[in-house]
């Protein structure tokens, strides 16, 4: 078979990570560069059709963010940018240096704030129907939403948004 095979897509595994306190499942599959897609609002399972498409040319790594099913949400995570050093942290037990990182609704904030505070991990940058402040505020319950791009501006010590925007289009 060739790189880039439809086969290589159609398969994918569960599997687990250890990421400090939490147990971290997740699904794995595809060929090619890695790949990690943070989910929507919905949670995981919704979207493997779009899993397996990217699967077609990465290798695709895609955590079930803890709480998300179950609603026991860690009490390290008080708004969606807590879960940047987890997923920074799953993307190191993967093995692997940088990822295209893949972020749906309220994956988006997520993979927006981990490109902020963690831009040597995030080689590039997809968001997808990244849903309004307000949405994001009631899926943290805890804590105001912080806009992640304008924060670049406050601390630029993260990365300027030409930085991130070179990520993005790179």
């Amino acid at each position: 078979m060739s790189d880039g095979y439809a086969g290589y897509a159609s398969v994918f595994n569960r599997k687990t990570a250890q990421v400090g306190e939490p147990t971290i499942r997740y699904l794995e599959g595809g060929h090619g560069d890695p790949l990690v897609y943070l989910h929507g609002l919905e949670g995981w399972g919704l979207w493997d059709s779009f899993h397996i498409a990217f699967g077609v040319t990465n290798r695709v790594y895609a955590p079930l963010l803890p709480g998300w099913q179950d609603g026991r949400i860690p009490e390290s995570i008080k708004r969606p940018a807590d879960y940047a050093p987890l997923v920074r942290d799953f993307v190191a037990t993967l093995g692997v240096k940088s990822v295209t990182l893949v972020g749906h609704s309220v994956g988006g904030w997520v993979a927006l704030d981990v490109a902020a505070a963690f831009p040597e991990v995030v080689d590039r940058l997809v968001v997808v129907d990244l849903v309004e402040d307000e949405h994001r505020v009631a899926a943290d319950r805890r804590a105001p939403a912080v806009d992640p791009v304008a924060e670049l501006h406050h601390r630029p010590q993260l990365a300027t948004r030409e930085q991130l925007e070179a990520r993005v289009v790179g």
